[in-house]
């Protein structure tokens, strides 16, 4: 079913973990290339390399367009 089929599709790409934040309507972005620390956010960095697990990173948004940007070292 389809609550099988999320871990699934995560295994098949290779992810081990799934980090998933609700929208906020707030200012607060993480950086997680200077912290681990989950906290309430609208925003996500992360570095493009070095990750000692495979993660998946993401951002559930209610009216808001989510956007991705890319450097040479890190995602936005």
């Amino acid at each position: 079913g389809a609550a099988s089929a999320k871990p699934i599709l995560l295994e098949t790409l290779g992810v081990t973990e799934l980090i998933l934040l609700n929208q906020i309507h707030s200012t607060n972005i993480l950086d997680l290339r200077k912290s681990t620390h989950l906290s309430p956010a609208d925003g996500i960095i992360i570095r493009k390399r070095g990750e000692a697990v495979r993660r998946a990173y993401g951002i559930r948004t209610a009216d808001c367009l989510p956007i991705l940007i890319e450097s040479d070292t890190a995602f936005a």
